[in-house]
């Protein structure tokens, strides 16, 4: 039964969530037509001609691919939530989302892991068999079994086992230091708080960076795999990544912020 408490994130505006993401996609690629520009530039008059042109491009297909993606993601979520039920959470009165539901979290996150999951299985096939053809991927073929194994273990650990780990995280951190803050009114979420958000994000991504270093050493000693790198290549790789994903974050969550507030933030239904 649900917890008191709880609301049902019931469903996104496609649109919304299309717009939004077209617009931080042409404000990338924004960026990378001047990076182009300026770099291409060091190599005299051509150069900068191409890097305005491959930087154009870059423009027009992160624009085009963020509106479909955003698009597509929000109609898959709600297409899902009517087969498996939405993600619940908790959000006190201050707009903090203090709770994820992991179960519904993880049923949702499981569907959706195997809709990806059946896309790439089918373009890699199809592509194996373009590459090889079919004579030769008859040998292929009887692995068959152990490949569908790798593929269900995939699925359980990546689409339903991690996110039931990482809602379960996100509410130990909640109670921690804090969940993320947004503002939401009339079913659109009109900002994210800025620090709120890079605090839990930056947390995540240490706890997941270490996970992954843990468990990766432990596999190559048992494997008998040679670790390289050292303590000094694993700290400056660390210190890396929490830079870029403090900066990366702030910044994202800032565009957003600005977005939002010009044409519309993202419509999404959570109610009882």
């Amino acid at each position: 039964m649900p917890q008191v408490g709880y609301l049902k994130v019931k469903k996104f505006g496609p649109v919304s969530v299309a717009k939004i993401f077209a617009v931080l996609g042409v404000i990338i690629g924004v960026i990378v037509v001047i990076v182009g520009g300026i770099t291409g530039a060091l190599k005299g008059p051509t150069g900068a001609a191409i890097g305005l042109a491959v930087g154009l491009v870059i423009l027009i297909a992160l624009a085009i691919g963020l509106f479909l993606g955003g698009a597509i993601e929000a109609w898959l979520y709600n297409a899902i939530v009517k087969i498996v039920g939405p993600i619940r959470i908790s959000i006190t009165k201050k707009g903090v989302i203090s709770k994820v539901d992991p179960l519904s979290y993880a049923k949702v996150a499981f569907v959706f892991s195997l809709i990806i999951f059946v896309i790439l299985a089918v373009f890699g096939a199809s592509a194996l068999l373009a590459t090889i053809g079919v004579s030769s991927a008859v040998g292929i073929g009887l692995s068959l079994p152990l490949i569908a194994a790798a593929f269900v273990f995939a699925l359980l650990v990546y689409g339903f086992i991690l996110p039931l780990v990482w809602a379960t995280v996100y509410n130990w951190l909640a109670e921690t230091i804090g969940g993320v803050a947004i503002v939401l009114k009339k079913g659109i979420v009109e900002s994210v708080d800025i620090s709120s958000y890079v605090k839990i994000i930056v947390t995540l991504s240490v706890i997941i960076f270490v996970v992954e270093k843990a468990i990766g050493t432990v596999v190559g000693f048992a494997l008998g795999i040679p670790q390289t790198g050292g303590i000094l290549l694993i700290a400056g790789t660390f210190v890396g990544l929490v830079i870029v994903s403090i900066v990366g974050n702030a910044i994202l969550a800032f565009l957003y912020n600005k977005v939002a507030k010009k044409i519309g933030g993202i419509q999404v239904d959570i109610s009882k």
